[in-house]
């Protein structure tokens, strides 16, 4: 909307993106999913602000899972293998100077997590609900350093973030992964199912550099650890409710602190306020 922003720092157009998920029921105990993700982003640069990088990217993930559930807690196992494929248009070969047979790219990463959970649970004036938990992942590490960046971005810092085995929003670059991930949840209930405290504590400890970057340019991440994640949250009332987030990096320093109020009522008002 600003006529003033440079052609390379312009968004992309996707002309078009096809977006398709099949999951299958559970069969002899295995999960499987499938997802696709085809777009042709187009950037046109005509002011000389940079290089043309337009294409069309192809992402495929098939995941096979072995979900234990009982009433005590879970183990997940689970497999999946990732594929990525760029094909640069004419344009931007024009642009870049390069040869025909330099016009595409291509990336498999197969990847390796376990997600396992305990609940206990203790009945007095509260029900207190303790929630252990364990994630580890492992996916090799690929170049992707001359691949283009089209609609990826990091995922910001959180303490769910740290069960996850993305590191960014969007499908341009394949995550190298050898981590392993403790977090624990203390839960507080009322004789009305309040949630009156919800306390999460978690950290993820780092076997290898991650080495998978955005740019070429980025540095790559050394850090051993995350540094602690925490979270809080309470339900005052039926309609008050309070949330609070604190992380630090590895070597002790905090990052960010955000603390929330919300007040909701039936009839629809919704008030929010956070720092």
């Amino acid at each position: 909307i600003d006529p003033d922003v440079a052609d390379i720092d312009r968004p992309y157009a996707r002309l078009p993106q096809l977006l398709a998920t099949y999951q299958t029921p559970t069969v002899d105990g295995i999960q499987y999913r499938l997802q696709h993700d085809s777009a042709y982003f187009k950037k046109s640069i005509q002011d000389g602000s940079g290089l043309e990088n337009s294409g069309v990217r192809v992402y495929h993930q098939l995941q096979a899972a072995y979900p234990l559930r009982r009433s005590w807690g879970y183990v997940i196992p689970e497999i999946a293998a990732k594929h990525v494929y760029d094909q640069y248009d004419q344009d931007s070969l024009d642009s870049q100077s390069r040869a025909e047979d330099d016009a595409s790219r291509s990336a498999l990463v197969p990847q390796f997590s376990l997600d396992m959970g305990l609940a206990f649970e203790r009945q007095g004036r509260y029900l207190q609900v303790l929630e252990p938990r364990l994630l580890y992942a492992y996916s090799r590490y690929e170049n992707q350093d001359d691949s283009p960046n089209y609609d990826s971005a990091p995922i910001s810092r959180s303490y769910n973030q740290l069960f996850r085995t993305e590191r960014f929003i969007g499908h341009d670059r394949l995550e190298d992964n050898h981590f392993v991930t403790l977090g624990v949840v203390h839960r507080l209930y009322d004789d009305d199912g309040l949630e009156l405290l919800r306390l999460g504590l978690g950290q993820s400890r780092y076997f290898s550099d991650r080495q998978v970057r955005l740019s070429a340019t980025d540095p790559v991440a050394t850090a051993r650890t995350s540094g602690p994640a925490l979270e809080l949250s309470s339900q005052l009332t039926e309609y008050l409710r309070v949330d609070a987030t604190a992380l630090w990096q590895s070597n002790g320093q905090n990052t960010s602190t955000i603390t929330q109020l919300n007040y909701q009522q039936p009839q629809g008002q919704l008030y929010h306020v956070g720092l």
